[in-house]
C-alpha cells in the first residue's frame, strides 16, 4: 500500500566553479513519511551539519580573490511543493518524532540547516525538519566583481548585471552558442563561473567584455533596465524536427535547448502543444506527404499544431533536450502498458487482519490476471517486477531507489499507460472500505490520467461491489514523475474485514483484472 504520502522530487541545484569544484547540491530524494521502522534513519544521528556555505566561502576565494561573494544569496528559504508538509520534531518519521506544525503547498520556510534527506528549517517560532524532497529550495549566487559589476543569475535563464555608477553595455550576435557582452566604459577582472543552470551554464569575464556560453540554439536579449542595470535573458529555442516512422505508429520529436514547459490539448483529430513560456520555434518545414497519420503541421509563436488524417491515440512526453510527439491508431491493439505490482521483497506493503495475506503477493497475483486480460485484448504488456522481489537490486537499498527504478523501467518501455496496482490499510478506523485511484494534477498528461482513473476505479468498484471513493489527486512519485498517463489504484482495504475477504478471493481477483481492462478498452475508443 502506499499510504497518503506526498514524493516531490526536488531539484537538483548545484553550484560549480571551475578549477577548484565546489558543490551546494540537494541530491533528489523520495521519502516515504510512513516507512515501518526498520526502514527510516534513526534520530542518533551524531552532530547535525549546517549548510556548507564557510566551506563554500574559502574555495571561492582560493580560486579568485578579485572577486567578493555575497554568501547572503545562497540556500536561505524554500517553497513547499507538496499540498501539506510536516514539521517535525526530529530528521525521521519515527514515533517519537513529533509533528511541531504543518504548513500547505506555496508557504515559505527559512532553511537554517540541513542533514541527508532532511533541511531544518525556522517557520512561526518552531524550529524543526522536513523532508528536502516536498522543498523546492531558492538558490542564488551572487558575484561582485571589485570593479563595481554585479552579476547575478536571477532566475533559470536570465542574468542581472549592475552598478553602482552608469554603464553601457552591448549584446554581440550569437557565435555557435556564445554571447559577448562589451562594456564601453568598464574594465573587467578575468574570471570564469560555472553556475550549472538550465541556460547560462558557464560565464566569464576579462578586459571589457563578458563572454556567456549557452547550450545549444538559445536566442538572447540585453535589455537596459535603468542606467545602472541591465537584463540579459535567454529563450528556448525548438530547432530541429524529425518525423519517425515506426511499426505500429509514428513519432514526430523535436529538439530543443533546454527544457521549456509546455502543456496541451486535443480537439477531436488535432493536437495543439502550447509552451508556456517565451519559447522560440525556428525548425524547417517537414515532408510530411508521406506520412500515414499526419495532414499538417502548423506553427504558431507559442504553439505547434498537429493535425492528424483520422482519429488517432496521442501521446506527449519530454527529455532534457527533446520532446515527442507520438501518434498511433486508436484501439488497445498495439497499446504498451506498465503494470507496476506494489511493494516486493522486503517490501511487504500492508496486510489482511483476518487472513494475514501480505498486500505485495496480493499486488502481483492481480498484476498477472490483469497481463493476461490486456494481452488477450491485444495490448503489449511489461511489469516492473515479475516476482517477489524489490525492483532496485543495488548494494545499498532505499524505497526512493526503488521507487525510480520503476519509472526508469517505464521510460526504457516508452509506455502508452502505466498502472500501479495495491491495497490499502487504514488501521485508525478498520470500517473505512473502498476503491480509489489516484493521479497527479500537475503533468502535462493530467487530464489523460484523470480520465484514465475515473474508468478504471468505477469499473472496479461496480464489478466487485465496493464503495467508489472517487478519483482523488496525490503526488506518488510514480505517478507524479512519470512522463506518461499513469493511475495507481487501491483496490481495496485490507484492514476492513469485508472489502478484505473480496480481495482475497481468486474469484473477484479475476473480476478486478476483467473490469480494469474493460475500461482500458473504453479509455481508447
Amino acid at each position: 500500500m502506499i499510504r497518503y504520502f506526498l514524493f516531490v522530487v526536488l531539484s537538483v541545484a548545484t553550484v560549480f566553479i571551475i578549477g577548484s569544484q565546489v558543490v551546494q547540491q540537494t541530491f533528489p530524494n523520495h521519502y516515504n513519511d510512513s516507512l515501518p521502522s526498520n526502514q527510516l534513519e534513526s534520530s542518533n544521528h551524531g552532530a547535525l551539519a549546517p549548510l556548507g556555505i564557510s566551506t563554500l566561502e574559502n574555495l571561492l576565494y582560493e580560486y579568485n580573490n578579485a572577486l567578493q561573494y555575497d554568501y547572503n544569496a545562497l540556500v536561505k528559504s524554500g517553497i513547499v511543493n507538496a499540498s501539506t508538509l510536516n514539521i517535525r520534531l526530529h530528521p525521521n518519521t519515527n514515533w517519537n518524532s513529533a509533528i511541531l506544525a504543518t504548513v500547505s503547498k506555496g508557504e515559505q520556510l527559512d532553511i537554517i540547516g540541513e542533514h541527508s534527506t532532511w533541511y531544518q528549517v525556522s517557520y512561526n517560532g518552531n524550529i524543526g525538519w522536513v523532508s528536502k524532497r516536498f522543498i523546492t529550495p531558492a538558490i542564488e549566487l551572487l558575484a561582485i566583481d571589485r570593479s563595481g559589476i554585479n552579476l547575478e543569475i536571477i532566475n533559470n535563464n536570465s542574468l542581472k548585471l549592475t552598478s553602482n555608477t552608469p554603464f553601457e553595455a552591448v549584446l554581440s550576435d550569437n557565435n555557435n552558442g556564445k554571447y559577448t557582452i562589451y562594456f564601453n566604459n568598464m574594465l573587467l577582472p578575468n574570471s570564469i563561473f560555472d553556475l550549472n543552470h538550465f541556460d547560462i551554464p558557464l560565464f566569464r569575464t576579462f578586459s571589457n567584455q563578458l563572454e556567456v556560453f549557452t547550450r545549444g540554439w538559445t536566442y538572447a536579449t540585453l535589455i537596459q533596465d535603468t542606467e545602472t542595470s541591465y537584463t540579459l535573458s535567454f529563450t528556448p529555442v525548438v530547432y530541429q524536427a524529425a518525423l519517425l516512422e515506426l511499426d505500429d505508429r509514428q513519432q514526430l520529436k523535436f529538439i530543443t535547448s533546454g527544457r521549456p514547459d509546455y502543456s496541451f490539448t486535443i480537439e477531436e483529430n488535432q493536437l495543439i502543444l502550447s509552451f508556456t513560456n517565451d519559447v522560440s520555434i525556428e525548425y524547417n518545414a517537414l515532408d510530411i506527404n508521406n506520412s500515414a497519420k499526419i495532414t499538417e503541421i502548423q506553427r504558431r509563436p507559442q504553439d505547434i499544431i498537429i493535425e492528424a488524417k483520422q482519429s488517432v491515440t496521442w501521446k506527449v512526453f519530454s527529455d532534457s533536450s527533446s520532446l515527442t510527439i507520438d501518434i498511433s491508431n486508436r484501439g488497445i491493439k498495439g497499446k504498451r502498458i506498465m503494470l507496476d505490482p506494489g511493494h516486493g521483497g522486503s517490501e511487504v506493503g500492508t496486510y489482511g487482519r483476518q487472513s494475514g495475506v501480505l498486500e505485495k503477493d496480493f499486488n502481483l497475483n492481480v498484476a498477472y490476471l490483469l497481463k493476461a486480460a490486456l494481452e488477450d485484448a491485444g495490448a503489449v504488456i511489461s511489469m516492473t517486477r515479475y516476482d517477489d522481489n524489490t525492483v532496485y537490486q543495488g548494494k545499498y537499498y532505499e524505497t526512493y531507489k526503488d521507487l525510480m527504478k520503476r519509472l526508469d523501467i517505464t521510460c526504457d518501455f516508452e509506455a502508452d499507460l502505466f498502472i500501479s496496482i495495491h491495497a490499502d490499510n487504514f488501521p485508525a478506523d478498520l470500517s473505512i472500505n473502498g476503491t480509489a485511484a489516484f493521479y497527479y494534477d500537475g503533468s502535462p498528461h493530467s487530464f489523460q490520467s484523470r480520465e484514465l482513473a475515473l474508468l478504471l476505479g468505477s469499473h472496479v468498484s461496480e464489478a466487485i461491489g465496493t464503495r467508489w471513493l472517487g478519483v482523488k489527486e496525490q503526488s506518488f512519485v510514480v505517478v507524479q514523475h512519470n512522463p506518461f498517463p499513469s493511475v495507481l489504484m487501491e483496490l481495496g482495504f485490507l484492514s476492513n474485514r469485508q472489502d478484505e475477504a473480496k480481495l482475497i478471493d481468486p474469484a473477484y481477483q479475476q473480476k478486478m483484472a476483467e473490469a480494469m481492462t474493460q475500461a482500458i478498452i473504453d479509455y481508447y475508443e
